[in-house]
């Protein structure tokens, strides 16, 4: 193994290690998850028994919609936490007097947002299967391929987030929690976009999960979401070049100041 890859191995062992031996995180990531999917799963049984329809289409779109959102929101606070806690166990500036780069510190943290991702699918997809006996990927590809939009839309505001801590440090230090569900009015989670207000409307257009929760309720009703999956991967994209080099820029005006000025 390279000298490379042993960089990200370590960091990796050393996150998941931390992960599997604190039990707030292994609450964390098991709790939060199921209690989303009871929450919203009762109350979207509930309502398609009191409308008289009993059509699994609205209770499948809602499962669906919470079960991709837990996998933004896992895969933004992975990446953004992970970075806190460094600072929170004084480690930054042993990390940086390593000959580990700025590029695979952030390579170990997207994979840890990868396991974190996987940890929630098994979680929430079982939950719902044990529960309503609904397999959400009966709705076959473009299930996937949300998954991955929602993955990449995670890694985006979990790398902005850190830009802001890398930079200014303790006084963001917070930021990492309700940042994520900033966005989640605007994209549609349970309900399409056209029933916002129109400047609300507007802002969705410039995010991919809008176009995802989209796609997922477009496959559910078995319409065509190939375009709609396809702006969201632009914009993903687009939006993951831009927050890598901000993340780039970020960290070097901090070692400029000195990284040891992010813990006071």
């Amino acid at each position: 193994m390279n000298l490379r890859l042993r960089s990200i191995s370590g960091m990796i062992q050393r996150h998941l290690l931390i992960q599997f031996r604190d039990l707030y995180r292994i609450i964390d990531s098991f709790y939060w998850p199921i209690f989303d999917m009871l929450l919203w799963g009762y109350m979207s049984e509930w309502v398609s028994k009191k409308d008289g329809t009993h059509s699994p289409v609205f209770m499948i779109s809602v499962l669906g919609g919470i079960f991709l959102w837990n996998i933004l929101y896992r895969a933004s606070l992975e990446v953004s936490v992970n970075v806190v806690e460094e600072n929170w166990s004084r480690n930054l500036i042993n990390l940086f007097s390593t000959p580990m780069s700025i590029w695979e510190w952030l390579a170990a943290l997207l994979t840890l947002g990868i396991i974190r991702v996987m940890i929630t699918i098994l979680v929430c997809a079982g939950a719902v299967w044990l529960l309503w006996s609904i397999n959400l990927f009966n709705v076959g590809t473009p299930l996937v391929w949300c998954i991955i939009m929602q993955l990449i839309s995670g890694w985006i505001i979990g790398i902005f987030s850190a830009s802001l801590f890398i930079y200014w440090g303790y006084k963001v230090q917070s930021l990492p929690w309700p940042l994520g569900w900033f966005f989640a009015p605007f994209s549609g989670v349970f309900y399409p976009v056209e029933v916002l207000p129109l400047w609300m409307q507007k802002m969705s257009t410039f995010l991919p999960m809008a176009y995802t929760f989209k796609a997922w309720r477009g496959a559910v009703v078995g319409e065509y979401v190939t375009p709609l999956l396809l702006r969201a991967l632009m914009l993903n994209v687009v939006y993951f070049i831009a927050v890598c080099m901000l993340f780039s820029f970020m960290f070097k005006r901090s070692k400029v100041h000195g990284l040891a000025q992010l813990e006071n």
